[in-house]
């Protein structure tokens, strides 16, 4: 169901779905990301996972289909679109970017600032 609290779905899923201001459902998070109201059969990859809209009317979102992307999968489509959705445009917002490709990991960040892995003195 589109209206599930993302709370719910992280339980159930053990996925990392952030909640926002902006949205506490799958269909918020979907719309949110899109930055528009998507018509049947939008599809919208996040990380690992992959929703898809499977029924829509009147622009409300009643069904999301949500899969985990096998690894190979991932890295065949890294230089693809995020997102194809055909949709009803909404105003751009300037909280959140709509693509998002990875969550970096502490390591990453340790790159990006040229930081050691350890402190000289700490064990």
């Amino acid at each position: 169901q589109a209206q599930i609290p993302l709370d719910d779905v992280n339980n159930i899923l053990n996925s990392e779905f952030p909640v926002t201001e902006d949205y506490h459902t799958l269909a918020g998070f979907m719309i949110h990301h899109l930055q528009c109201i998507p018509e049947e059969g939008a599809r919208l990859r996040y990380n690992a996972w992959e929703l898809v809209l499977v029924e829509a009317e009147d622009n409300r979102l009643h069904t999301i289909r949500v899969r985990s992307l096998p690894t190979d999968l991932l890295q065949a489509t890294s230089d693809t679109p995020l997102h194809d959705a055909p949709s009803h445009p909404l105003p751009p917002t300037d909280n959140d970017p709509i693509n998002h490709t990875s969550t970096p990991n502490h390591s990453d960040l340790r790159d990006d600032m040229n930081m050691p892995d350890k402190i000289p003195g700490h064990h």
